[in-house]
């Protein structure tokens, strides 16, 4: 059987570490028992509006499940997914977005892409910002 990694690690160690069941976690972070077992044998990986209720639960940050330095960057690739696939920040499916979780999420990105998928990215942001349709207003 195939060692648990990234979010299913923390999510177990974190709940032993604080004496959580299975079923406490349910009951405490709001989610369905079948989501929490497929979360924490690595089945699934939760959005970040779930790793924000675990977090809250289980007394920690999404930091601790999300930390790219930690290399646990499952929730972070969900959110990304779920941006990718067109969701906005008013979607139901997402927490609203604060210039935080924007920077986490770059940060992510920044530290999972090798060179040429960060020079990628930055091109793609200065194209964004040389056409001026999306800056900020001063």
């Amino acid at each position: 059987m195939k060692e648990k990694e990234g979010f299913a690690l923390r999510l177990t160690e974190k709940m032993t570490e604080r004496g959580v069941s299975q079923a406490d976690l349910c009951r405490l972070a709001g989610l369905a028992s079948s989501m929490v077992s497929h979360y924490c044998t690595g089945q699934r990986r939760p959005n970040l509006e779930n790793v924000q209720k675990i977090a809250d639960a289980l007394g920690t940050t999404i930091d601790y499940f999300v930390d790219s330095s930690a290399q646990q960057p499952e929730t972070a690739k969900s959110a990304l997914s779920a941006i990718a696939d067109g969701a906005q920040p008013n979607d139901p499916h997402l927490p609203p977005y604060n210039q935080t979780s924007k920077t986490q999420l770059l940060d992510y990105m920044l530290n999972t892409l090798n060179t040429e998928g960060q020079d990628k990215l930055f091109a793609y942001a200065e194209d964004l910002i040389s056409t001026g349709k999306y800056n900020k207003e001063e």
